[in-house]
């Protein structure tokens, strides 16, 4: 991968003013980068995933039974804490049903990344390719990095348009956790 397009996948990222546009745009570029057939972006809402973005549609049915299917799909990673690969490409022991259900809506390989910031789980990114043409062990390490990099960029894009409330809530209810993770 040429360091370059990262950086054009980056700046594409953040050029973007609304979160919406943002997870749209990058999850696009994610896409043509790994050359998925599909990319999609969601977020951790209350322990549940929701999809906020998928490379191919802007307007989606967060109802219909595929989508439903692709935030199962990143419920595992979220819950897992790791990237999921289905089929699994090493002798790595992953739970990965819902990736094989969604994998049966289309070409068979399904791979999702959870987007982190300051160790805290709070999305993930679902790529689908064609089964006879997965994602190599290297791919994976490069979306990896790629997501690290974005995640947090499109998690501040998000929390910058909640209001002030719902932002202290939240900095209220980590504070405790990040006191006792820093040694205090």
């Amino acid at each position: 991968m040429e360091s370059d397009k990262v950086l054009r996948l980056i700046a594409g990222v953040l050029s973007r003013a609304r979160p919406e546009s943002a997870a749209t745009a990058f999850a696009g570029e994610i896409a043509a980068l790994m050359g998925a057939d599909e990319a999609s972006v969601g977020f951790d809402d209350n322990g549940r995933a929701v999809v906020a973005a998928m490379s191919r549609t802007e307007d989606f049915q967060p109802e219909s039974e595929f989508v439903q299917s692709l935030a199962a799909a990143m419920d595992e990673a979220i819950v897992q804490q790791r990237s999921v690969v289905f089929p699994p490409v090493a002798e790595d022991v992953q739970v990965t049903r819902a990736h094989a259900a969604l994998a049966r809506h289309g070409d068979g390989a399904v791979f999702s990344v959870p987007m982190a910031s300051d160790g805290e789980v709070f999305g993930a990114v679902t790529l689908m390719t064609n089964a006879s043409q997965p994602l190599s062990k290297e791919s994976i390490e490069v979306c990896e990095h790629v997501v690290s990099l974005a995640g947090p960029i499109l998690l501040l894009k998000r929390e910058a348009i909640r209001p002030w409330y719902r932002r202290l809530g939240h900095s209220l209810r980590s504070a405790p956790g990040r006191l006792l993770s820093s040694g205090n």
